[in-house]
Formats: structure tokens, sequence, C-alpha cells
């Protein structure tokens, strides 16, 4: 850039940042005290967020655990297998 160019550019940036900078402020303060049901609330724009829940376990599954675990307290084991068990272990296997 020239010289000339040059300042005029610094310039005009200069002003930019300057109306950026009060649109900040004007914003920032406007979220800093809302007005909540005719109530002023401060908030605190630099704590964290608060973190999301996830979610829960199915009722199905709670009470499936539930069971093993009354279970396991009297001494049984929990052993998991296949869900669907093919046509050899069922019947042939077994001669039926």
């Amino acid at each position: 850039m020239s010289e000339s160019d040059r300042a005029l550019f610094g310039s005009s940036a200069n002003e930019l940042k300057l109306y950026l900078q009060q649109e900040y402020e004007v914003k920032k303060n406007s979220l800093l005290t809302m007005d909540m049901k005719g109530i002023d609330v401060d908030v605190d724009m630099t704590l964290p967020a608060r973190k999301s829940l996830v979610g829960t376990y199915h009722p199905t599954t709670r009470i499936v655990n539930e069971i093993a675990q009354v279970f396991s307290s009297m001494g049984f084991d929990i052993v998991e297998g296949p869900e669907v068990e093919t046509d050899y272990n069922n019947f042939t296997a077994l001669n039926t």
C-alpha cells in the first residue's frame, strides 16, 4: 500500500475498532442485567457452562440390573450369553 492509502486504511480500521468495541460493551451490559419477570438478574458470563444431562437408563434396564443385584447378593453368578440361540444349540445338539 502507498503511504496515503495506508493512513486512510489505518484511520478507517481504528474507527471500525472503536465502533465494534462500543457495540460489544452495549451488548455485554444488556446481557449482564437481564430483566426477567420484572426482576433484575446479574449474570456472570465468565462462569463455565452447566453440564448437560446425558440421560438415564431405560426402566427395563434398571429392573434387570436390580434383579441381577438381588441374585448376586444371594450368591448366584451373573453370566451373559447370546441373546438368540441357533437352531443347532436348541434342537440338533439335543437330538430333538
